[in-house]
C-alpha cells in the first residue's frame, strides 16, 4: 500500500466514505468481492462509500457493516466505526438514540 495511505490510515479519525473507497481501491478489492465476502449488498456498500446516509440501514446494522468492511480492508475497526458513525449521526441527528 502507498506510504501516503498508510500514514493517513494511522492518523485518520473521521473515516469518510470516500477514504474507505480509496483504501478499497488501493487494496484492489472490488465492490463485488466485498459483497461476496461480507454478504453486504452492493447498494449499502456504495451508500457507505458515497455517504448517502438516507440509503443506509438502521445504525445497529450500519455499525456491523462498518466492522466487517474495516476488517476486510485491514483497518482499525473501532476507529472506523467511531469516526463514521459520528459523521452519520451529525448528518442524521434523528437517528441518534
Amino acid at each position: 500500500l502507498h506510504a501516503e495511505l498508510s500514514t493517513i490510515i494511522q492518523e485518520e479519525k473521521d473515516w469518510p466514505g470516500e477514504l474507505l473507497h480509496r483504501i478499497r481501491d488501493a487494496r484492489k478489492i472490488s465492490v463485488e468481492e466485498l459483497c461476496a465476502v461480507t454478504k453486504i449488498s452492493k447498494t449499502y456498500i456504495l451508500a457507505i462509500e458515497e455517504e448517502n446516509f438516507k440509503k443506509l440501514p438502521a445504525p445497529v446494522y450500519l455499525r456491523g457493516f462498518l466492522i466487517q468492511i474495516a476488517k476486510i480492508l485491514k483497518l482499525p475497526h473501532e476507529s472506523v466505526v467511531g469516526g463514521y458513525m459520528a459523521r452519520y449521526f451529525k448528518a442524521r441527528p434523528e437517528q441518534a438514540s
